[in-house]
């Protein structure tokens, strides 16, 4: 069943794997920008969703997701380090969210 909250990684897995993206291209970190990120809908609907990424592409030990805009509510360029699902954790997997309200 995919919701309103899987559709933004989804999207992101599909356009991955259309553009034959493999671990030889870019190593076990994957960063990926969210431009126009309105905070309200990316962490409201997608927060955790996101998570879903690393468990389809067991390569990626890093995600790192960047949301871009004025609408973030970042007063500054900052990372936050989110908690993973127990078997991510145990796999030593790491997510970190980043905001910046660039245009």
């Amino acid at each position: 069943m995919v919701s309103i909250g899987l559709s933004m990684p989804l999207t992101i897995l599909d356009a991955l794997q259309r553009f034959s993206v493999e671990p030889s291209s870019i190593g076990s970190k994957l960063v990926i920008h969210v431009l126009g990120a309105q905070m309200d809908f990316e962490m409201k609907y997608g927060g955790m969703a996101f998570e879903e990424i690393m468990h389809q592409l067991p390569w990626v030990k890093e995600l790192v997701v960047e949301f871009v805009g004025p609408e973030t509510g970042a007063m500054d360029a900052s990372k936050i380090s989110m908690p993973t699902c127990p078997a991510c954790s145990h796999a030593g997997k790491a997510r970190t969210y980043g905001m910046s309200k660039c245009v």
